[in-house]
């Protein structure tokens, strides 16, 4: 149960056990995983649960938040290119939608400095991965992981009504004016 001498993280199997079968690593310590703490936190509940029940953490959409040192940027799910290793180049879709929030008007920021972006795995369009950079990030994204957990497609991003003028409204329709194939 040696940690990796070049990450100092530890292996695990699928039910989170390491090398030696009644220790376990959840969260942020397993290789591979996020440095998050609400990952750990949520890991370290569902161990007691595990235990008892056998349940385990979904360490796939897990929403993260950078603080560098505002909050600024988010991603939940697989980004592009995690997606395009997984599903393959041409059963990815990515969306890109450029804005600048209504905060930044009366200092007169530059105009084209906040990104959002929907990733896509047709023909169902399932939405893979969603990231964003600019203020308030993850106050954005915290309803993001919970629809991606239940299965999220773009045609349920395409039809709410937008809310305006707020900074989440550049994810509703996807279809908005940068679209890229990659």
């Amino acid at each position: 149960m040696a940690p990796s001498s070049r990450t100092g993280k530890i292996s695990v199997n699928e039910k989170e056990q390491s090398s030696v079968g009644y220790v376990y690593a959840m969260g942020a310590v397993q290789e591979g995983r996020s440095l998050t703490t609400a990952l750990s936190m949520q890991a370290g509940r569902l161990l007691c649960v595990y235990v008892c029940s056998h349940s385990q953490c979904d360490y796939i959409n897990v929403p993260t938040v950078m603080f560098p040192p505002m909050e600024y940027y988010s991603t939940c799910g697989l980004s592009e290119e995690n997606t395009i290793l997984k599903f393959g180049e041409d059963n990815v879709e990515v969306y890109r939608s450029y804005y600048w929030p209504l905060e930044w008007t009366v200092p007169r920021r530059d105009k084209i400095v906040c990104v959002y972006v929907c990733v896509l795995s047709p023909p169902q369009e399932n939405v893979i991965g969603l990231h964003v950079m600019g203020p308030s990030a993850g106050e954005v994204f915290q309803g993001f992981a919970v629809a991606l957990r239940c299965g999220l497609i773009k045609q349920q991003l395409d039809t709410p009504v937008r809310l305006h003028p707020v900074c989440a409204q550049v994810s509703t329709p996807v279809s908005l004016p940068l679209h890229c194939n990659n």
